[in-house]
C-alpha cells in the first residue's frame, strides 16, 4: 500500500524567533536614543547651572547701592560699595569714582589770579598770559599812607612796595620802555586831571637815584616816555594854556608839540600824550572850541600833521587813550559831558570809519592801561555796590572784554593811575 502522506506539522519555531529578534533590536535601539537625549538635556542643565553658580550674585550688587541711597533719593558718593561689586566689576568703580573728584572741584572757588579767570564760552583769541608779557607788576599812585605815593605790585597779589616818599605826594607814573625806571609828577596831593604846579622827577624801580627833570615850576604832568627811552613827552601850562611838550633826555631841550591855532577847528588845548608803538605818532586829547567836548587826535612825534581821530558827538567826552602794543587798537575813555566816571571803549585804529565799542557793557572804568602783550587790562574804578565808599581800587580785565573782571585792590584808600611795567632789561 502506498505510504501515508504526513501531514505538514506546525510552522517551524525558527520564524517567530526571527521576528521576535527584530522587534528586540529597535527596542534597544529605542533606549539608546532615549539615553543619548538624557545626556544632552542633563549636559545643557548642568552648563547652564554652572554659569549661574558662578555668576557675581545680584543680591550683594543691589544691598550694596541700597545702602548708598541718602533719605533724599539722591545717589551718594560710591565710596562705599561692596568689596564683592568692586572685584568682581570693575569697570562700575572706574565710571563712577570721577563724579566724585567732580563734586570736589565745582565745590572750590577760584582766586584773583589770570591763570585762574573762569574761562568763557564764547570764541577768544590768544591765551593770555598770566605775567601779561612783562614783569607781573604794576606801578600805581595811592594815598594810603598819607599823600599820594607811588607803588609797586605784584599782579598775583604779592607785596606791595612804597617806591617814593615824596613830602607833597606823587602820582601819574609812567614805565621806562626798559623796565627800570619811573617819571612821576610832584607835587600831587590827590587825585585829579591837571596838577598846576607839578614837575618831572625820574626815580629806579627800587625806590633810588631820585632825580628832577625840571625843577622850575610850571604845570608839568602827563609823561610818557618815548619806545627808545630817549624822550619824553608830556602836558605843561607854561604858555598860558594846556599844551604838549617834548623833552630831549640827552639834551635836557624841551620843543612844543602843540600850540593854540588860528583855525578853530584845531583844539584850544591839548592834553594826555601817548605813544605809538613804533614811536613815530602820538596820540593826545584836544580840546573843541567848537562843541565844547574832548576828542581825540593823532599827530606825528615832531607835532606834524595833526588829525581828528576820534569824535562821537556833541554830548560825549573821548579822552584818556592808550594804543595796543600791535599798534591795531586805541583804548581810550568816554563820558556824557563832564560826568565823573565813564565807560571803556575800543577803537580799530586799522578801519578808522568803523564806529568805536564798548570794551565791556555796563562795566565802568577809566585810566586804563594795556599790558606788555596786549592780552590784559588794568584800569580803575569805583565799587558800585559799596554806596558806603567813594574810593577808587584797580581792576583786572581780558583786552577783549570777555572772563571775569579781576579786583587787584581794596583799601578804603584812593588807588589810580596804574600802568604795567614791561620787561625789565628789555
Amino acid at each position: 500500500a502506498p505510504p501515508l502522506e504526513v501531514p505538514p506539522g506546525p510552522p517551524s519555531p525558527y520564524q517567530p524567533h526571527k521576528k521576535a529578534s527584530s522587534a528586540g533590536r529597535w527596542v534597544l535601539f529605542s533606549v539608546l536614543v532615549l539615553i543619548v537625549l538624557l545626556l544632552v538635556a542633563t549636559f545643557s542643565l548642568w552648563s547652564q547651572l554652572a554659569r549661574a553658580l558662578l555668576a557675581p550674585q545680584p543680591t550683594a550688587t543691589r544691598v550694596a547701592s541700597t545702602s548708598t541711597q541718602p533719605a533724599g533719593g539722591t545717589q551718594s558718593q560710591p565710596m562705599q560699595a561692596s568689596p564683592i561689586v568692586a572685584s568682581s566689576t570693575p569697570a562700575r568703580t572706574i565710571t563712577r569714582t570721577p563724579t566724585a573728584f567732580f563734586t570736589a572741584t565745582r565745590t572750590s572757588l577760584p582766586v584773583y589770579l589770570p591763570s585762574d579767570t573762569p574761562v568763557p564760552t564764547g570764541t577768544r583769541g590768544p591765551t593770555p598770559t598770566l605775567l601779561g608779557g612783562g614783569a607781573n607788576q604794576i606801578a600805581f599812585a595811592s594815598d594810603r599812607s598819607g599823600a599820594p605815593q607811588i607803588y609797586l605790585m605784584d599782579i598775583n597779589g604779592g607785596e606791595i612796595l612804597q617806591i617814593t616818599n615824596m613830602a607833597k605826594g606823587a602820582c601819574q607814573p609812567a614805565w621806562s620802555p626798559d623796565g627800570k625806571r619811573l617819571v612821576f609828577v610832584s607835587p600831587c596831593l590827590k587825585r585829579q586831571d591837571q596838577y598846576l604846579d607839578g614837575t618831572l622827577h625820574v626815580v629806579n624801580a627800587d625806590g633810588s637815584g631820585l632825580t628832577s627833570l625840571m625843577p622850575e615850576t610850571g604845570g608839568n604832568f602827563d609823561p610818557a616816555w618815548s619806545p627808545d627811552g630817549s624822550q619824553i613827552a608830556f602836558t605843561s601850562i607854561r604858555d598860558g594854556s594846556a599844551q604838549i611838550y617834548l623833552l630831549t633826555l640827552a639834551t635836557n631841550i624841551v620843543t612844543d608839540l602843540t600850540t593854540v591855532s588860528n583855525d578853530v577847528r584845531q583844539p584850544d588845548w591839548s592834553s594826555q600824550p601817548a605813544w605809538s608803538p613804533t614811536g613815530t605818532q602820538i596820540l593826545y586829547t584836544g580840546h573843541s572850541r567848537l562843541t565844547n567836548t574832548l576828542q581825540i587826535w593823532v599827530m606825528s612825534n615832531v607835532g606834524v600833521d595833526p588829525t581828528l581821530l576820534i569824535h562821537r558827538g556833541d554830548l560825549l567826552w573821548n579822552f584818556l587813550s592808550d594804543w595796543s602794543p600791535d599798534g591795531k587798537t586805541i583804548l581810550f575813555n568816554e563820558t556824557e559831558g563832564s560826568q565823573e566816571l565813564g565807560w571803556l571803549m575800543l577803537f580799530d585804529y586799522q578801519n578808522k570809519t568803523a564806529n568805536a565799542i564798548h570794551l565791556r557793557m555796563q562795566a565802568y572804568g577809566t585810566h586804563a592801561d594795556y599790558s606788555p602783550d596786549g592780552q590784559w587790562v588794568v584800569y580803575e574804578t569805583k565799587d558800585t555796590e559799596d554806596t558806603d565808599r567813594s574810593d577808587y581800587d584797580l581792576y583786572l580785565i581780558h583786552a577783549d572784554g570777555s572772563g571775569a573782571i579781576i579786583r587787584l585792590t581794596n583799601d578804603k584808600s584812593m588807588e589810580f593811575n596804574a600802568v604795567w611795567r614791561p620787561i625789565p632789561g628789555k
